[in-house]
């Protein structure tokens, strides 16, 4: 289940809490207790409630998506712009430096990018 509190309008979710089955959605409206969205073919008015949907695991697959490149920074590390993000541990666990929060899903860092560059992060599907 997703906390509504963590949404923006634009970012991606995962619909049931199977890893495995990429039912992917983007909110495009927030209400109370549903969200209405945007379906990754392009279907709309879809609502659903937050028990239903989840966290998009942040994988480099992901960052890829969102444009990330890969960059040799001392750990695996990972950068767009001007923004650098890294997983200290190989963990799956990304960090910032001088952000002492995690970012483990693909709404953080779209939440993250947009806080820093004032615009949407691009995601190719």
């Amino acid at each position: 289940m997703i906390d509504r509190k963590q949404l923006r309008i634009g970012n991606l979710l995962r619909v049931g809490n199977n890893p495995n089955v990429q039912k992917i959605i983007e909110v495009e409206e927030i209400r109370h207790n549903s969200v209405t969205c945007r379906w990754e073919e392009g279907m709309t008015d879809w609502e659903y409630d937050y028990k239903e949907l989840f966290p998009i695991e942040l994988t480099p697959e992901w960052l890829g998506k969102c444009g990330f490149k890969n960059v040799p920074i001392g750990s695996t590390g990972y950068k767009l712009n001007e923004v650098a993000i890294f997983d200290f541990n190989d963990d799956g666990i990304y960090k910032m430096w001088n952000y002492k929060g995690e970012i483990k899903f693909v709404h953080q860092l779209q939440n993250l990018y947009y806080f820093l560059t004032g615009d949407d992060l691009i995601i190719k599907q």
